[in-house]
C-alpha cells in the first residue's frame, strides 16, 4: 500500500494482493493517518487490486463510513467496467458513496493541482 498526502487530501494506492487477513491491518493504518493528517479527503485506488471479492468490498465500505466518521470525505477511484459488474452483484448499499474514474480525476474535481505528494509510509 502507498499512502500520500497532497493538502488535506489523504490518497491510498491499494497494493494488487489484498487478503482478508490483512484487511483489518490496512483499515488501521488508513485511519491512523487520517487522523494524525486531519485529512478532509480520503481518495481509494483500487485500480491495482487484482481480485476484488465480496469480503473485500465490504470491508471498504465500512472503512469509507469510518473515514466519514472521523472527517475525511471518502471516493474510491478505479473501478473499471468488470469490476463495477462483479460489485452490482454482491448488493451491497452504496447510496453516498462517490466513485471516480482515477485519482487525478478525483484530485481535479477537488481542484487540487498541487501534485507533489508527501509520503506517508
Amino acid at each position: 500500500m502507498h499512502m500520500y498526502t497532497l493538502r488535506d487530501v489523504l490518497v491510498v494506492a491499494l497494493p494488487p494482493a489484498v487478503y482478508d487477513h490483512a484487511v483489518q491491518d490496512l483499515q488501521t493504518d488508513i485511519l491512523t493517518q487520517i487522523a494524525e493528517t486531519s485529512a478532509a479527503v480520503l481518495i481509494i485506488d483500487v485500480a491495482p487490486v487484482d481480485l476484488i471479492d465480496r469480503f473485500f468490498a465490504q470491508t471498504m465500505l465500512d472503512l469509507c463510513k469510518m473515514a466519514a466518521l472521523l472527517g475525511a470525505h471518502p471516493i474510491i477511484t478505479g473501478i473499471d467496467s468488470p469490476t463495477a459488474a462483479v460489485l452490482a452483484t454482491f448488493g451491497l448499499d452504496m447510496p453516498d458513496l462517490d466513485l471516480v474514474g482515477s485519482v487525478s480525476d478525483a484530485l481535479a474535481q477537488l481542484g487540487v493541482t498541487n501534485t507533489e505528494p508527501i509520503p506517508r509510509g
